[in-house]
């Protein structure tokens, strides 16, 4: 039985499907995936029904993408409550659409950023009653995950993860979505453990998480605390010189597979 980890697909529901195959991975396995199955690749449908289905050996954190996407069908939601539409009709659902992005207020709140739910509307024809569905089940996935394997104590979370009681839980939940180099030289950390996340790409040349796409390590020797970045920037693999890959952790010997 082994223990892998992924994060950041970003809609390569096929890259995703490529690296099960690649580890072989087994109803033995156990698999954490820490949070952006959608935005930015061509098959965030595929992953969102593929969420629906997922199997029970393979726990889904929540991510900042996933958390974003849920907020906008929310606000469709209550724009379509309000203009009496029919969330099952696909005309209604493409009505709301061009309706709320026109608002001023909902368009500089950058809803619908990459345009992800548009092309869910008009190419793929989903009524808002599926996209409401998807939504309920990205808002209700945890932030974090614990685990310990072969004595050593794991922390999976999207972005970043610290414990302070002192602040608020709001605060926290934002820290575990959005951080970012904080999280790994300021705010992160548990003693005496190993916390492995995404969220910041390891292509991007701009963070001090720079590898070139591959998987970022940094260890905190006054908490003995080790830090991975595992988004090696599969969201951005179409792009032109991109090195963007996906990367795969297992848990115990850290061994990285990447597709």
């Amino acid at each position: 039985m082994s223990f892998y980890v992924m994060s950041d697909i970003h809609g390569y529901f096929d890259v995703f499907q490529t690296m099960l195959k690649k580890i072989d991975f087994s109803d033995e396995d156990e698999l954490i995936i820490a949070g952006d199955y959608i935005d930015r690749g061509p098959q965030s449908l595929e992953m969102l029904r593929w969420m629906e289905a997922c199997p029970d050996n393979i726990l889904l954190l929540k991510g900042n993408h996933d958390a974003e996407f849920a907020e906008c069908i929310s606000v469709m939601d209550l724009y379509a409550r309000i203009l009496g539409l029919n969330e099952k009709d696909i005309v209604d659902t493409q009505t709301l659409y061009s309706a709320v992005i026109c608002i001023p207020e909902v368009e500089n709140a950058y809803f619908d950023y990459y345009g992800t739910i548009k092309a869910l509307v008009f190419e793929k024809e989903i009524c808002l009653s599926e996209l409401k569905q998807h939504a309920e089940t990205l808002r209700h996935l945890p932030y974090y995950y614990k685990r310990t394997v072969d004595g050593r104590k794991y922390v999976i979370v999207h972005a970043g993860y610290y414990e302070d009681k002192s602040i608020s839980q709001s605060e926290m939940q934002q820290f575990y979505l959005y951080a970012r180099e904080e999280a790994y030289f300021l705010y992160g950390g548990v003693p005496d453990s190993t916390i492995i996340a995404g969220h910041t790409p390891t292509i991007a040349t701009s963070t001090r998480m720079y590898t070139g796409g591959r998987v970022f390590k940094h260890y905190d020797q006054k908490q003995n605390c080790t830090f991975y970045d595992i988004d090696c920037g599969c969201g951005f693999r179409d792009l032109d010189d991109s090195d963007g890959r996906l990367a795969c952790m297992r848990l115990g010997d850290e061994e990285v597979f990447y597709v």
